[in-house]
């Protein structure tokens, strides 16, 4: 359960004293990312039942477990994943270069 604090009822200092110990899992992580680098399938079938308790036969998804998975999301939610994945694909579309220029001296170079 999550604490509620009145922010009139609480000074800045005991807020701030409240921040927990960073973790470093950086190590953890790059050993994980390695392992699945060297290992493949094989390693991600390992942590899929290690982390997520799932002894999968196979990293693919069915048209009939993704069509499944579907009715269990409500509709506003895909409405809101289609709307940001729209956004993303839009705003990544204003970043793609059409060309470059030189400047060379008095000489311009256009591409």
């Amino acid at each position: 359960m999550i604490k509620i604090l009145n922010y009139e009822e609480i000074s800045k200092e005991e807020i701030f004293s409240r921040v927990s110990e960073k973790i470093n899992v950086e190590s953890v992580v790059s050993e994980i990312i390695e392992k699945v680098k060297n290992e493949g399938d094989k390693a991600l079938f390992e942590y899929s039942l290690k982390f997520d308790k799932a002894n999968l036969k196979s990293l693919l998804v069915s048209k009939e477990e993704f069509d499944e998975a579907f009715t269990l999301v409500d509709e506003k939610f895909i409405q809101i994943l289609k709307s940001a994945a729209e956004n993303i694909k839009l705003f990544h579309q204003k970043q793609v270069r059409s060309g470059f220029e030189i400047k060379k001296g008095r000489r311009r170079y256009n591409w």
